[in-house]
């Protein structure tokens, strides 16, 4: 059975305001699409309620985030199937700023920033404008302006998630997320360890640390083009880095330009899609998706480089997850596709990571277990 939901959400812990800084007020929507498959849970609870698919009983939901400019019935071929065979429950989402969610202005105001022991730092309000105050970040060392710069865009999708999952009582989520759903699910798992049973990162965008290597190819690459090609590329980079999204680019143009540009998009980037009726519907789709008011897709050059690297990459980030169940590291599964956009070898270079981590941990529970004998043969 599927269904669409919708969640109000306080504006309190999230980075949503005005032009102006001040705290709007409003009440937020988070919209999504949920599927269930009442064979494979368990209806009731410790109430007696048969109507809460996501009892405590049943095991944790699987929570779809999509991609860059993108929503969550991308999903479509996906949702049926995952249910029949795999999860009783299926929220697939349209993150904050996208699809049918609302569309707040995306004005971050930078109050979050990772100070050295890894906490945040504290954001002061004036009770004069009930105003939030940007943190002085002109003192800060470049590394950590960028690491401030990314987490405050970051927060703009991860505590509006939170405030969703608390709106809908689930303890635990299962995080899939798609190309930049994957990136952002990284970065809730790491604020919120506690409420995800595991990761499945769906060709995630970000995950490599971009290397000399990388520029030197990519230097190669751009020299080996026709000089109208390199003309393009420059210009793209040059968009990307004044904050012009693709979004708001289809957005300056024509209609009819625009949705020939997303036309050709789908007709080219998924060759899978035969059929011209599922074509043309998805096509529109994608094209009423980027022609709303612009809001969550301001996030990308805060969070990504015009490369399409991340600022803070994840495989720096991924071994570091905590289980906050027992204190190892958190499941994650990567899925490539055969021919992909993201480099897989970034997937297994966290794998790399997350063995030598697991040895250090497994080194610093035997040092402990060692202590801990000492101090009984003691007493």
């Amino acid at each position: 059975m599927g269904k669409t939901s919708s969640s109000s959400l306080s504006p309190a812990p999230c980075q949503l305001f005005g032009k102006d800084g001040a705290d709007t007020g409003k009440s937020y929507h988070i919209h999504g699409i949920k599927v269930v498959n009442r064979k494979l849970i368990s209806l009731g609870d410790d109430d007696g309620n048969t109507n809460n698919t996501d009892g405590p009983n049943n095991p944790a939901p699987l929570v779809l985030l999509h991609g860059y400019a993108n929503g969550s019935l991308y999903f479509y071929r996906n949702l049926m199937q995952l249910s029949h065979y795999h999860f009783p429950t299926i929220y697939a989402l349209d993150m904050l700023g996208w699809g049918l969610s609302s569309r707040p202005d995306f004005a971050p105001v930078l109050i979050r920033a990772r100070g050295g022991n890894g906490g945040d730092a504290k954001s002061t309000k004036s009770n004069s404008n009930n105003s939030y105050k940007k943190t002085e970040t002109s003192q800060l060392k470049p590394d950590d302006q960028t690491e401030h710069k990314v987490s405050t865009n970051e927060s703009f999708f991860v505590e509006s998630l939170e405030s969703w999952r608390q709106q809908h009582n689930l303890p635990k989520l299962t995080l899939a997320g798609h190309s930049m759903g994957g990136y952002l699910s990284v970065a809730y798992a790491e604020k919120y360890p506690q409420h995800v049973e595991r990761l499945i990162l769906l060709s995630p965008v970000g995950v490599p640390q971009k290397s000399e290597e990388d520029d030197l190819k990519i230097q190669q690459r751009m020299d080996s083009m026709p000089v109208y090609v390199r003309m393009m590329v420059k210009t793209a980079r040059y968009l990307f880095d004044k904050g012009i999204t693709p979004g708001s680019f289809l957005r300056s143009l024509p209609n009819s330009k625009s949705k020939a540009m997303v036309d050709s998009y789908v007709l080219n980037r998924l060759p899978a899609i035969d059929c011209d009726n599922e074509r043309t519907v998805l096509s529109e789709y994608l094209y009423q998706n980027s022609m709303m008011p612009g809001s969550g897709e301001y996030a990308l050059e805060g969070i990504l480089t015009s490369g399409a690297f991340a600022r803070v990459p994840l495989v720096r980030r991924i071994p570091q997850l905590v289980n906050s169940d027992n204190g190892d590291g958190m499941e994650v599964h990567f899925i490539y596709g055969e021919n992909d956009w993201m480099d897989y070898k970034g997937g297994l270079e966290v794998q790399r990571q997350c063995w030598k981590k697991r040895l250090e941990w497994k080194e610093m529970k035997e040092q402990k277990l060692q202590v801990t004998k000492q101090v009984k043969k003691q007493k």
